[in-house]
C-alpha cells in the first residue's frame, strides 16, 4: 500500500485478503466434469441392463368371459358380453309390471 498524492493504492493480494492462484477455479472445473462422467457411468449401465417386461394384463369387467372364450377375438367376447347384458336387461324389463 501506498500513497501518491490525495491517492491511496492498494495492490490486489492486500484488497482481497489472498493471493489469486485461481485453485477454486480449477476444482469447480474438475468437480464438474467429474460430476458428469458419473452421471454418465450411472445412465449408461442403467441402459444396458435394462430388461423389457411384457406388460401387465389388464382386468376388464368382461373378465371371466375373456377366461371362458380364449380363442375368441376381443371384438367377440365383447359383443357376447354386451349381447348377455342386453338379454338380462329385456328380461328384468319384462318381468316388471307396467303402470
Amino acid at each position: 500500500m501506498h500513497k501518491e498524492g490525495d491517492e491511496i493504492h492498494i495492490e490486489d493480494t492486500d484488497a482481497m485478503g489472498a493471493a489469486g492462484t485461481g485453485r477454486v477455479r480449477w476444482i469447480l472445473i474438475i468437480g464438474l466434469f467429474l460430476a458428469v462422467g458419473l452421471l454418465t457411468l450411472i445412465w449408461v449401465s442403467g441402459a444396458l441392463s435394462y430388461e423389457e417386461t411384457p406388460q401387465a394384463a389388464k382386468v376388464s369387467a368382461n373378465a371371466p368371459a375373456e377366461a371362458m372364450a380364449e380363442e375368441l377375438d376381443t371384438a367377440e367376447v365383447v359383443d357376447e358380453a354386451a349381447i348377455e347384458a342386453a338379454d338380462a336387461l329385456e328380461a328384468e324389463a319384462a318381468t316388471e309390471p307396467t303402470s
